[in-house]
């Protein structure tokens, strides 16, 4: 009678397994690069904002302006990595924008990642949650 129950178990753990490890390769698949570390390829700046890619990173050099992706995306998880290159820096991720605004999106969604209120979500110029 343990020989059947114990084969039982083996039987679902390996089948649990290989469901788990299914699960992480689809949600792997999933991912999608949106820069891709060499240039600006799928991406256009609006405004003045001049945009560069050096060591794989992209930055503005000079100006105000954004980058809007060439594609459009339904519901997403974004994930940034982003470092300040210098002091009192100003810069933000902006979601959910149309291309008018100038310098930036007035009714877009930003994350602000400038120096004092890192992190804090914007709609347009207000603060709707702060750092």
């Amino acid at each position: 009678m343990k020989q059947p129950i114990i084969a039982r178990l083996a039987a679902l753990t390996f089948v649990l397994s290989t469901l788990a490890s299914m699960r992480a390769a689809d949600a792997a698949a999933d991912w999608q690069a949106l820069f891709n570390g060499k240039n600006l390829a799928g991406w256009t700046p609006l405004n003045d904002g001049v945009f560069t890619v050096t060591n794989g990173c992209l930055r503005i050099v000079k100006g105000m302006g954004w980058l809007h992706s060439e594609n459009q995306y339904g519901d997403f998880v974004l994930e940034v990595e982003w470092q300040a290159l210098e002091p009192a820096y100003n810069s933000g991720v902006f979601v959910r924008c149309g291309l008018e605004g100038k310098p930036f999106p007035p009714e877009g969604w930003q994350v602000n990642l400038k120096d004092r209120a890192l992190g804090s979500l914007m709609r347009g110029n207000a603060t709707l949650v702060p750092a």
